[in-house]
């Protein structure tokens, strides 16, 4: 019986890695295959659709919460059928890391061997596990019924990485690629690059419209959390202290905390509904080869 399960078990494996080593969107690439990679682009728009849909409120006085993605999880999960869409949530976001394992491990966007490109695929490869550990979380919430705090678990890693020898500079330079992700972001969508990897022609004028002016709206503001979210990396590895990190939710708490913060902070909010706008784009209009 175990055997037969083992032979089960690794057919599908090899049938999604051979249908990776083929871009998605083309006549080769398995359907379901396509279907993973888009259903994973529309958990990772709901996720910050929810994260900026609450942020905004919280600013107007109107309840919501500052959140990460593990609190989008959380608020999820208190939602009718809850527990249900948290499975359905961590099956789809294990279709955003197979497609970053399939760009980071394959290379199938067919990139030229450049150190440019290089740098692409380790963010890539950084992408994938981030999102593969917010995968876990939903769906051991939904077996659970509880959804995990993501953030302490995120410093107690940096914790351990500081307390290795030469810790503190990896830290530092961890936080440096994310203020390179996040200038890449901005870059993305103040010039509209982002737009050239979307199936344009399917697209009528006014999807056309709302969906470059989300991108050219929402990366920026991905972008400068990334930014701010890398800073607070190099500030902990700088003094060797793991409770200076800020994920998303402590980003968004301290720019409230400025001058002017609930206003920064409105624009934040509606750029991170912005960049969810962006995600479902790409789930429905995005090429992947």
């Amino acid at each position: 019986m175990s055997v037969q399960h083992s032979h089960d078990l690794r057919f599908p494996v090899e049938k999604l890695r051979q249908g990776m080593r083929h871009a998605p969107g083309t006549a080769e690439a398995s359907k379901a295959v396509r279907v993973m990679f888009r259903l994973g682009y529309a958990a990772k728009g709901l996720v910050f659709l929810i994260i900026g849909v609450l942020a905004f409120m919280t600013t107007l006085g109107q309840g919501g919460q500052l959140s990460d993605p593990a609190d989008a999880l959380k608020f999820i999960n208190r939602q009718p059928f809850g527990q249900f869409l948290l499975l359905l949530m961590g099956i789809s976001l294990l279709g955003f890391v197979a497609w970053r394992a399939a760009q980071a491990i394959f290379n199938v966007e067919h990139k030229p061997q450049t150190g440019m490109n290089t740098l692409k695929r380790v963010g890539y490869a950084i992408s994938g596990l981030t999102y593969l550990s917010l995968a876990v979380i939903a769906i051991r919430g939904f077996m659970d019924g509880r959804v995990q705090n993501k953030g302490e678990q995120s410093m107690a890693l940096t914790a351990k990485a500081l307390e290795w020898p030469g810790g503190p500079a990896l830290v530092m330079l961890a936080g440096a690629i994310i203020i390179g992700v996040g200038v890449y972001h901005a870059y993305l969508g103040l010039t509209k690059r982002f737009m050239k990897n979307y199936e344009q022609g399917q697209m009528n004028a006014k999807e056309h419209e709302i969906i470059e002016k989300a991108g050219m709206i929402g990366l920026p503001a991905r972008g400068f959390t990334f930014g701010i979210i890398g800073y607070f990396f190099i500030q902990a590895g700088l003094h060797a202290n793991a409770s200076e990190t800020k994920n998303t939710k402590g980003v968004m708490a301290h720019i409230l905390g400025l001058p002017f913060g609930e206003i920064i902070l409105q624009v934040i909010a509606a750029g991170f509904i912005c960049y969810a706008i962006y995600c479902f784009a790409a789930a429905r209009f995005k090429r992947f080869a």
